[in-house]
């Protein structure tokens, strides 16, 4: 039996929401970003392709319970538990 160090990783602040429970997935209409939220304020979208984290915001002052894409994926609908709602503009360049 081979007995390895464990392995050390380091968090970044996009992973950090990863780590909290999460409370909503979205996933985008054209299949290509999802987008968490959760216990923290954090508001993450990650690319479906290769998983990468490509826009994060500190969205609320209280743990997030919501979060939805607009039809035309340019926007992005948060809502927290102290009944709060923001609307998020998303704007990336076009991925060929």
């Amino acid at each position: 039996m081979e007995i390895r160090e464990p392995a050390v990783a380091t968090v970044t602040a996009g992973q950090r929401q990863a780590l909290q429970q999460l409370r909503s997935i979205a996933v985008s209409p054209s299949g290509r970003y999802v987008a968490t939220c959760g216990d923290g304020q954090s508001l993450c979208v990650y690319r479906v392709a290769d998983g990468s984290l490509c826009a994060s915001v500190e969205a609320h002052f209280a743990a997030m319970t919501s979060v939805r894409w607009s039809p035309d994926e340019r926007q992005l609908i948060s809502g927290a538990e102290n009944c709060s709602l923001a609307s998020w503009n998303f704007f990336l360049p076009d991925e060929a």
